[in-house]
């Protein structure tokens, strides 16, 4: 499968760009060498980019042209634009997207950014690893990217310049960004006050769809609260793609299935999917 490789610099402070969006500072460090630190590698063993629509504004400022002509240039916005000659614009569910697209055949898929979107793929458990340079320039209050809270790092110095290559490793536990107990907390007594079962099932996975992040605890959790196995198997089945640790899902998840059929019916959709 491809990996999606977050490739950015921050400020020393933890920034990557201006609060304006801009990234002017990155031109006025000058390390004194003429090493690219890796870039014409990278770029040659990726074939897509990935950005929001206000780093795509961003770029379209540099007094160059279009830096990408020659990669497949995804830019995600929230409304419907139409596509140019060098990218191609997507309103759909970011999840599916990018799920679908690393299932493709290809070299690997660079996230350019920005904070918002980076964020977004990382909570989302699709970013497969993160190549950072730290940058020795404070520029104060701007679009941050939490990188202190990532681990396992592989840490290189290229002069003043700290580098790191964090794979992202399948167990997000350290790091992902979950349902928070009071949200949580909401939906289970929401859920004990619904009288019907369909209304239950609704309920819990339209607060799933809108929170997107979930434990399999938390699953079973409300599980425990539907009288019947088919409506605990349409909890477990709509929750399992907003699932951070997947790996762990099913043999969590259907020890709260009471039949054995519905355990197997479970594993048989996380299988195809």
């Amino acid at each position: 499968m491809r990996k999606v490789i977050l490739y950015t610099a921050v400020s020393i402070d933890g920034f990557i760009a201006r609060e304006d969006g801009n990234i002017d500072w990155l031109s006025t460090f000058d390390d004194g060498s003429k090493d690219d630190h890796g870039y014409k590698l990278f770029y040659e063993n990726i074939d897509v980019t990935l950005m929001g629509n206000k780093t795509y504004q961003q770029v379209l400022t540099f007094p160059v042209p279009f830096p990408y002509p020659d990669k497949k240039n995804y830019v995600f916005s929230h409304e419907k634009q139409e596509s140019n000659e060098f990218v191609e614009f997507v309103s759909d569910d970011i999840y599916e997207f990018i799920s679908h697209l690393k299932k493709q055949p290809g070299k690997d898929i660079w996230l350019v950014g920005g904070a918002q979107l980076n964020q977004m793929l990382l909570n989302f458990g699709l970013i497969d690893e993160i190549i950072l340079t730290i940058i020795p320039i404070a520029i104060g209050k701007a679009e941050k990217f939490n990188y202190k809270s990532l681990s396992d790092s592989n840490r290189f110095i290229h002069n003043s310049l700290q580098r790191y290559i964090i794979p992202i490793q399948s167990d997000w536990s350290s790091i992902i960004i979950k349902m928070n107990s009071t949200n949580f907390n909401h939906l289970l007594e929401a859920v004990k006050k619904s009288a019907f079962k369909d209304d239950q099932v609704d309920l819990i996975e339209t607060t799933i769809r809108s929170n997107r992040i979930i434990s399999s605890s938390q699953v079973v959790q409300l599980m425990k609260l539907i009288p019947f196995d088919d409506g605990k198997l349409a909890v477990a089945k709509a929750a399992y793609r907003y699932a951070y640790d997947q790996g762990s899902y099913p043999s969590v998840v259907s020890g709260a299935l009471t039949f054995s059929d519905a355990k197997e019916e479970l594993n048989k959709y996380i299988r195809q999917y």
